[in-house]
């Protein structure tokens, strides 16, 4: 199981019980962000590793859908670098790479660890991915936050769809569904002042539930 000093951000179990942690290793200033899989009696199966020349933030959501697929999201500022079990790296990085603001990440990868697909997030501001849903045909529901003016949700490098931020609103929320692919079908947002989006759940219909708080309108 994590190790003392380990940073755990998010658990999912597996269909055969095996349990997928995120961890950091240093969560005020984290180069890298870890994906652990261990047994029901706590060993370590394997890790797969995600490099970032700057920190991550707190909160990195996994899940696990029936097939044994992992479905990763998080952030990172300027870069990212996926290194599979195998010793295969990834990389991205959007090309206006802000130094200093925080795009939004997600990753798919096989029960043995190795990147199936990824793709990334970005607005004028700050783009956050917390919340992942991965469902039994790989399709990808992905929640997060943003501030700032717009964020484009489609990860195509060909296309865009932008959400737009209200004003007089502190924070922007979001659901998006992409493909097994990592391709986009669809987004929502929703806004309010000083407002939190904490989870988010599918239902036996398919229907997609989320829960947080408010201090003032939500729409």
């Amino acid at each position: 199981m994590p190790q003392q000093g380990d940073n755990v951000s998010s658990v999912a179990e597996a269909p055969n019980g095996d349990l997928i942690v995120s961890t950091t290793d240093d969560m005020a200033n984290s180069h890298s962000l870890y994906l652990n899989r261990y047994s029901s009696s706590g060993d370590l199966l394997w890790q797969a590793t995600l490099k970032t020349p700057k920190s991550f933030i707190e909160k990195a959501g996994v899940d696990v859908n029936q097939n044994g697929e992992i479905l990763m999201v998080g952030s990172f500022i300027d870069t990212m670098t996926f290194v599979s079990v195998s010793g295969v790296e990834t990389g991205m990085r959007p090309s206006f790479a802000s130094a200093f603001e925080e795009s939004a990440f997600f990753s798919k990868w096989t029960n043995e660890g190795e990147l199936i697909t990824s793709g990334y997030f970005y607005g004028s501001e700050i783009t956050w991915a917390k919340h992942a849903i991965l469902l039994e045909n790989g399709n990808m529901l992905i929640g997060g936050d943003f501030t700032g003016q717009r964020v484009d949700m489609d990860p195509s490098p060909n296309s865009e769809s932008y959400l737009w931020q209200s004003i007089g609103s502190s924070y922007g929320h979001y659901i998006t569904y992409l493909n097994a692919e990592g391709e986009f079908i669809w987004t929502r947002d929703f806004q309010g002042t000083f407002s939190q989006f904490t989870d988010m759940k599918v239902d036996f219909n398919g229907n997609v539930w989320v829960c947080g708080e408010t201090r003032g309108p939500l729409d």
